[in-house]
C-alpha cells in the first residue's frame, strides 16, 4: 500500500488509513447529526436511534487473559454503521469467525441498547462479517478487510504496541 504522509497513523500501520466519510448516506436522505435514524435498503441492517446505544469493540487475540475492549465514540460509531449499511448480505460461502485457534481471531462489536442488552453482534474476521441479532444471523463480505483494518485503527490508543503490531502482521499475512 502507498503511505499517506498527511496522517501520522498511516506510518504506524503501514498502509493508508481507510477513510470513511463523516456524512451518513442513507437510502432516502443524508444525515449530518448524531441523534438520527440510519436505514439501508441494501441490507438487513437498520438502526432506529443510536443516541442511547453503545458500541463495544473487543479484539479477540488473547488466551488466558482478558481481551482488550473499548467503546466507540459517536463519530466512529456512525462511520462503522455507515460502512456496514453499505454492504449487501451474501449467500456466498465465506469463512466465519474462527472457533478455536490461538492468536488473532478478529473483532467483536456488540451493539448495547439503553437497557444494557446486546441487540446486535458483529463478528469480523478474515473478510467475513457475521451479523447476529435476536433470532437471526447473516453474513456480509468485508471486501479487502476494510472494516477489519479500520477497527484495528480504532484500537491504537487501547492496546499496547506489541499487540497492535502482532495483529497488523497477522492481517498482512492473510
Amino acid at each position: 500500500y502507498a503511505k499517506d504522509n498527511s496522517n501520522p497513523y498511516s506510518e504506524l500501520i503501514g498502509y493508508d488509513l481507510i477513510q470513511f466519510p463523516v456524512t451518513v448516506n442513507t437510502s432516502n436522505t443524508t444525515i449530518n447529526t448524531y441523534n438520527a435514524n440510519i436505514t439501508s435498503s441494501n441490507s438487513n441492517f437498520e438502526v432506529k436511534d443510536i443516541a442511547n446505544e453503545i458500541f463495544n469493540v473487543t479484539l479477540d487475540v488473547f488466551s488466558g487473559r482478558p481481551n482488550p475492549t473499548w467503546t466507540l465514540t459517536k463519530e466512529p460509531t456512525l462511520l462503522f454503521l455507515n460502512k456496514i449499511s453499505e454492504i449487501k448480505p451474501t449467500t456466498e460461502n465465506i469463512q466465519s469467525y474462527p472457533d478455536k485457534i490461538l492468536g488473532y481471531r478478529g473483532f467483536i462489536v456488540d451493539q448495547i441498547t439503553n437497557k444494557d442488552l446486546t441487540s446486535k453482534r458483529f463478528e469480523i474476521y478474515n473478510g467475513a462479517i457475521k451479523v447476529l441479532s435476536d433470532s437471526s444471523s447473516y453474513f456480509l463480505k468485508d471486501k479487502d478487510f476494510q472494516i477489519e483494518k479500520w477497527l484495528l485503527q480504532t484500537a491504537y490508543n487501547h492496546i499496547d504496541n506489541d499487540t497492535f503490531n502482532f495483529v497488523k502482521e497477522e492481517m498482512a499475512n492473510r
